[in-house]
């Protein structure tokens, strides 16, 4: 930009704009461990891991990179804020599932408003337990009896009721 005042006198002024494209941030490597089993998360997936009992904690690590900087990062279990460390673009948090369904979602936002989200559902399953398990036949004792156990029970004939009861968690 050149400016000429009435006397002919001149000031120039020279500036430049570079244009990038400001690219969304990128949320990728997503890794969720519960103890035996490590689920790789992608956006939109739905998985599933075994658990003797719930709640259960696990590792959740992702990283988040974008071209001209991270403003802001957001970790929501089951619309739960998470909190998580940072080291460069590696983020780490403990997560605790509930039995069934639970949503994960990781949200982030770059220096030009960008905003990207990574959403999967890690359902804990938790497989049913028998206990309590009671025998009793005609008049005879109550039996309480442990999985795998063998018990004698004498009887005086072999035509006897009886009753079986029990317990199932879980369910």
């Amino acid at each position: 930009v050149t400016a000429k005042d009435d006397y002919g006198q001149t000031d120039t002024f020279t500036l430049y704009v570079v244009i990038k494209v400001d690219n969304p941030p990128e949320i990728s490597n997503a890794k969720l461990q519960l103890t035996g089993t490590t689920i790789t998360a992608t956006n939109g997936g739905a998985y599933t891991a075994t658990a003797a009992s719930a709640p259960i904690t696990g590792t959740l690590t992702f990283n988040v990179a974008d071209d001209l900087g991270v403003e802001s990062v957001t970790l929501k279990v089951n619309d739960a804020t998470t909190n998580y460390t940072v080291t460069g673009s590696s983020y780490s948090a403990v997560v605790t599932l509930k039995a069934g369904s639970n949503a994960v979602k990781i949200s982030s936002k770059d220096s030009g408003g960008n905003e990207k989200t990574l959403t999967f559902t890690a359902t804990l399953d938790i497989p049913p337990v028998i206990k309590d398990v009671q025998v009793k036949v005609d008049n005879s004792a109550t039996l309480n009896l442990a999985n795998g156990d063998i018990k004698n029970l004498g009887l005086g004939e072999l035509d006897s009721t009886g009753t079986i009861t029990f317990t199932i968690d879980n369910l």
